[in-house]
């Protein structure tokens, strides 16, 4: 059990690492260039706000459903979510001497 565990988190840092380091560059990129502050703030804040809220959550429906199964499919709701709202922003254009990222 142990080896697995450590197998485990060996997995999950070999795609937490660069998924986070992804996460910063898109942000870097679609922030609008006067608002770079605000959107790294921005950033922080939701991250700092789902530390606690899913476990939240999760621990909620738990205590009122009884059921673990409905309990983590809050995880499944705050990725919805979270695609959703992805998707609802608008597309910025890259200007051609600026290059893409």
């Amino acid at each position: 059990q142990e080896q697995a565990f450590i197998a485990a988190a060996v997995l999950v840092s070999l795609g937490a690492g660069p998924a986070l380091a992804g996460m910063r560059a898109l942000m870097a990129a679609i922030a609008p260039p006067e608002r770079v502050s605000a959107c790294f703030g921005l950033y922080a804040f939701v991250g700092k706000a789902t530390n606690f809220a899913g476990p939240l959550a999760l621990g909620l429906v738990i205590s009122l459903t009884g059921s673990l199964k409905l309990g983590l499919a809050c995880a499944g709701v705050f990725l919805v979510v979270g695609i959703a709202c992805f998707a609802l922003m608008p597309a910025r254009r890259q200007s051609a001497a600026g290059g893409g990222a």
